[in-house]
């Protein structure tokens, strides 16, 4: 809908997967979220939860409270990765509940790969 009144091509999103809980869980030890120190508890509580779940198991957003989900980044782009740099991408998503998936796919269009990135979210009827 966004694509046929904007008249702006669609792009294939194949390119970004969830990623699994062992992934995300490599990752945000690797690069620790800033933690603001009314939520330090909180996040700490999660860390272990999703220790205790199987690695390979695809992350599910809903594992996580959604107080900390905006902490953990749970895309990655993989295969054909388009040439992105310098592109303005505005993202639709069909619900905006905590952000933490918009949040996980501007790290990797905007911040890892040079896109502008801006969102768009509605509530579906479907």
């Amino acid at each position: 809908m966004v694509s046929n009144i904007s008249g702006v091509p669609i792009l294939n999103s194949t390119f970004l997967v969830k990623k699994t809980v062992g992934e995300v869980l490599n990752d945000t030890r690797a690069n620790p979220p800033r933690v603001k120190p009314s939520l330090q508890d909180a996040f700490d509580s999660e860390l272990d939860m999703l220790g205790r779940v199987d690695p390979n198991q695809t992350y599910q957003t809903k594992l996580v409270a959604n107080k900390v989900r905006t902490l953990f980044r749970f895309f990655k782009a993989q295969g054909n990765m388009p040439a992105v740099a310098e592109q303005r991408i505005l993202v639709v998503d069909d619900l905006l509940a905590t952000g933490s998936s918009l949040f996980s796919i501007r790290e990797i269009l905007q911040n890892q790969h040079g896109a502008a990135v801006s969102y768009l979210s509605y509530l579906s009827d479907a």
